[in-house]
């Protein structure tokens, strides 16, 4: 007999599962207090088997990858406009929206109920993914206990069946333009700018000082206004913060800085107020028709529309679009420069500005490391050919630009600029000393709490009392540590670490070895003549900007292979290191070219 239960907590299980009890399989798929209760509770019962979640992962993320791009690519030829563009399901991003996730798990649980024989229980807070898999059960004659009901809060009411957030946007913009005012965004001297360069001010993009620093074109605005002045650069200021915009502003050379909104009237807010409210009521009405594997993901992907109609994320896109159309009519020039990501704010502003001026030429730069996760990246099979794409994607090296060209964009678009935001890249000595006996390591963070939980948890279980490293954390800057350490189970680590409060430079000279799950420091170090270690945690779609290579880089998959790891990069000989370190150094350099004269040109003469 076939049982499944669907939990997000030890009350909601216990309350359905059988007694006396029954063979169980556990699969948590999302980490919390609770779940480790819940895996405490089926252990005690002694007739528990819990699922290898990061094998199942593995074995099935190739092959999902194909299938999702293949059918979010449809989805985008089928319902391809502005309005569909504005949504971040459209972009394939597994962070800007949860639609892969849930798709993904849909399919395992499936697959997994297909083959089941005894009691399954699920562990997971996803509330519309408990929906789906009920539904299915209902069609294919299957019992589907689903306990992961809906939690009631303010929170969720507001950003799943209300337009509140839509009114509350509005309402922030009306006041965010009334305090800042309307104000010129042409060049200085009254003419055309020679180019308007947009980027994303976010609060890690103000220094210490106060002073503004790109984190996505770095010293590029400095260079262009040298070299091609005048220049504009559009900041889309997070949260529509006043103390950023103002910061954003200050000391300014020899560019003129604005927020990109800054020549917007209030009648386009109140006109962008009402298509995001007509769209919020029309989405309910929207048909879809789409599988993976055999299961249907309709009622997945029309919670994902509604979601972002709800959220206020359409709100956001439509108001860029806006924005876009002031900049083209206000700051004309013949060129403008972006950060590419293929994102949902990307796209309305290609459509904003060439809706004004269908000859300028828009310029993206790719400016970070690709994964496989980038899934914004690839292109469906005739997917790139209506979607909204600039006329120049500058690449950050020519392994971004190979990896940009094998996952769908056309060729002719691409160019190899230079790595801005590691501009001393190639200028790194390579390091000639040797890890010392005790290890040095450091630990790179990427930007979600959930690698922060797994990366944690992976140490806990790697580093046992006859380890004796030295190892030092590195946070993302946009999240501190303490954030993932009070969702662990203990309220701590079982090992002890000092946090990196320095320069990456400064953590670099210290370690001796880098491990990594996601982050592009792991590349940075390799570059430096530093070995790294990628942390394989299992992910839906795998997270290493080094996928394939292994020259100087290597794979800890399980906790137990990170010491015998580490073990093997000591006993290298010092011949055979020197040759690794010069391999990487040689990847590295493709993969984030240097920053020269000629790089930068590339900018000017795309």
């Amino acid at each position: 007999m076939r049982t499944v239960i669907l939990c997000r907590d030890l009350k909601s299980l216990m309350s359905h599962i059988r007694l006396p009890p029954e063979h169980v399989q556990l699969l948590v798929l999302h980490e919390s207090p609770e779940s480790c209760l819940i895996r405490a509770f089926c252990e005690r019962r002694g007739l528990s088997e819990e699922l290898p979640r990061a094998e199942l992962f593995r074995s099935r993320s190739g092959r999902f990858r194909s299938e999702y791009v293949s059918a979010i690519g449809r989805l985008n030829i089928e319902f391809g406009s502005r309005e569909w563009w504005a949504m971040p399901l459209s972009t394939k991003n597994p962070i800007s929206s949860e639609l892969c996730l849930d798709i993904f798990s849909l399919v395992l649980i499936v697959d997994l109920i297909r083959n089941l024989n005894g009691c399954l229980v699920v562990v997971t807070d996803r509330d519309v993914l408990g929906m789906e898999v009920a539904a299915w059960g209902r069609t294919e004659g299957v019992a589907i206990v689903n306990a992961v009901r809906p939690a009631w809060t303010w929170s969720h009411i507001h950003t799943r069946l209300s337009f509140l957030p839509i009114l509350y946007l509005a309402a922030r913009s009306v006041w965010f333009k009334l305090r800042t005012g309307r104000r010129n965004i042409g060049s200085p001297a009254g003419g055309a700018a020679s180019m308007v360069m947009i980027t994303l001010v976010h609060p890690h993009s103000i220094t210490s000082e106060g002073r503004f620093r790109d984190t996505y074109f770095g010293e590029l605005e400095e260079w262009l206004g040298r070299e091609t002045p005048p220049v504009v650069v559009a900041g889309v200021i997070q949260g529509q913060s006043l103390p950023l915009v103002q910061a954003f502003q200050e000391n300014q050379n020899a560019v003129r800085r604005i927020s990109i909104d800054a020549g917007l009237e209030l009648h386009d807010i109140f006109r962008n107020t009402w298509e995001a409210l007509r769209g919020f009521l029309a989405c309910r009405f929207l048909k879809v028709s789409s599988e993976i594997g055999g299961v249907s993901i309709g009622n997945l992907v029309r919670h994902a529309v509604k979601d972002a109609h709800a959220s206020g994320e359409v709100f956001r896109s439509l108001y860029i679009y806006r924005c876009a159309r002031r900049l083209a009519s206000e700051a004309p020039t013949a060129r403008y420069l972006y950060p590419y990501e293929n994102r949902a704010w990307e796209k309305m502003l290609l459509l904003g500005v060439r809706s004004v001026s269908r000859r300028a030429r828009m310029i993206g730069y790719q400016h970070a490391s690709i994964t496989a996760s980038h899934t914004n990246f690839v292109f469906a099979e005739n997917e790139a050919e209506i979607t909204p794409l600039p006329d120049v994607i500058v690449a950050f090296g020519e392994v971004t630009r190979d990896r940009l060209i094998q996952d769908g964009h056309p060729q002719a678009l691409l160019r190899v600029g230079c790595a801005l935001r590691q501009p001393k890249t190639g200028a790194l000595a390579i390091r000639s000393s040797r890890e010392e006996a005790r290890p040095r390591i450091l630990v790179a963070l990427g930007a979600r709490v959930t690698e922060y939980l797994r990366v944690l948890c992976f140490l806990n279980d790697a580093i046992g009392a006859g380890h004796d490293w030295e190892i030092r954390i590195r946070p993302h800057p946009t999240l501190p540590l303490e954030k993932a350490i009070r969702l662990l189970p203990e309220g701590q680590t079982r090992f002890s670490y000092s946090l990196s409060k320095g320069a990456v430079g400064r953590d670099l000279e210290w370690a001796g070895v880098v491990l990594y799950a996601s982050s592009t420091l792991g590349m940075e170090a390799v570059g430096a003549g530093i070995p790294a270690v990628y942390l394989d945690l299992g992910e839906i779609l795998p997270t290493d900007p080094m996928e394939g290579w292994t020259a100087f880089k290597w794979i800890a998959r399980q906790p137990s292979e990170l010491a015998p790891v580490l073990s093997e990069i000591g006993e290298l000989s010092d011949a055979l290191y020197e040759q690794k370190q010069r391999q990487g150094r040689s990847y590295v350099d493709a993969y984030m070219a240097p920053v020269n004269e000629k790089s930068l040109r590339v900018f000017i003469e795309a």
